[in-house]
């Protein structure tokens, strides 16, 4: 971070309660059915990036205790992850080539993982997933400390639990031959015990409605608390993840990207495309001091991103974490939810709001002082 700030004192709880007392309508219409959407926020401010100070969290819903589809934010333990092998690995390296089962396309790490950030990439988590695997990723995850989070399967793919995993061939950049990885994942995992596992008054299976709520329990997990901890984490610099300062410089670049940055000019993919705060309702170019460091996930009517927001203008950080659900009509995996309409308009109003709160507490600390 380029900016430089003495301590404040930054309310957290007053300044979240603030702007969930807002009158937009785009905060109003989630707050005011806040059960329904079950609607979760972890918000920290950062008091001072001298030494990186951060202050008292404020939350609110019931944050790590009812289960939410975390879709793609489990993309970024397993990026984490795969940095953390690299960082260990005196063979390989974030820019080692190799392949992946049969075929003859070739990749990186590097590669992989921005394009996990840049925009959601699956193919790409997926590589990284059956590189790792499901057993040593959980089994790491569990050392660290993360309870609430459970990586069982891979993303977007047809028999995405399978335990088969294919073979990895890194080639060796002195002698370019084949470093082989592969395996098989022999546990079968247990479900977190989490509450809210079976959502919604009915779901489609095979193209037919069924009139009974849709099992979440052999899903993915990955905690609200989890997340938000997890970010903190890596950028304050607590040792959690073993990453050489390289790959966590690395990481946190990434994580700042959009898809421009990566070379990827397809209008699909406009700035915000995986930026929900601030800036997720405007598909115009971001130009603007406000970086914003995060992951995203959607899918089943679930919409959560888990940001570190920094504008270097004005001299305010701060992390924020929050996940809504947008499923009017009950009825799970249909494709009708309101992403566009409420979920994606809420994240992002939450944002500008409190960013808008953070720059007055700063200005109004500094007058008075």
């Amino acid at each position: 971070m380029s900016w430089a700030a003495s301590k404040i004192n930054y309310p957290a709880d007053e300044i979240l309660a603030t702007v969930l007392a807002s009158k937009n309508p785009k905060i109003a219409g989630v707050v005011q059915r806040a059960e329904h959407h079950e609607l979760q926020i972890v918000f920290t401010p950062v008091l001072s990036n001298d030494h990186f100070l951060i202050g008292d969290s404020a939350q609110y819903g019931k944050v790590s205790s009812e289960y939410f589809y975390p879709a793609s934010t489990v993309k970024l333990p397993v990026a984490l992850l795969a940095a953390e092998r690299i960082s260990g690995d005196s063979l390989i390296g974030l820019d080692t080539k190799y392949t992946i089962g049969d075929a003859t396309q070739v990749h990186t790490v590097a590669n992989d993982i921005e394009l996990i950030f840049a925009i959601s990439d699956n193919e790409a988590f997926n590589r990284l997933y059956d590189w790792l695997g499901r057993d040593w990723i959980n089994q790491r995850l569990f050392e660290l400390g993360y309870r609430e989070t459970q990586i069982i399967h891979r993303l977007a793919v047809a028999d995405a639990s399978r335990p088969e995993r294919p073979a990895l061939r890194f080639y060796s950049p002195e002698t370019d031959q084949p470093i082989l990885f592969h395996g098989s994942d022999a546990k079968k995992p247990e479900s977190l015990k989490l509450v809210g596992r079976l959502k919604g008054i009915a779901h489609i299976d095979n193209g037919q409605q069924l009139e009974q709520g849709f099992n979440f329990s052999n899903k993915n997990s990955f905690a609200l608390g989890d997340q938000h901890l997890m970010l903190q984490r890596l950028y304050l610099g607590i040792p959690d993840f073993a990453l050489s300062e390289p790959a966590a410089d690395f990481i946190k670049t990434a994580m700042a990207n959009v898809p421009r940055d990566i070379g990827i000019e397809d209008p699909e993919y406009y700035d915000s495309y995986v930026k929900f705060f601030v800036f997720g309702d405007q598909h115009e170019p971001i130009d603007s001091p406000v970086k914003i460091h995060n992951k995203v996930g959607y899918a089943y009517g679930t919409l959560t991103d888990n940001a570190y927001i920094v504008d270097q203008e004005n001299g305010v950080a701060f992390f924020l974490s929050a996940t809504l659900l947008v499923n009017e009509n009950g009825v799970f995996n249909d494709d009708n939810y309101e992403y566009d309409e409420v979920g994606i308009p809420f994240l992002a109003e939450l944002g500008r709001q409190l960013l808008q709160q953070m720059i007055a507490t700063k200005r109004a600390t500094e007058r008075l002082n």
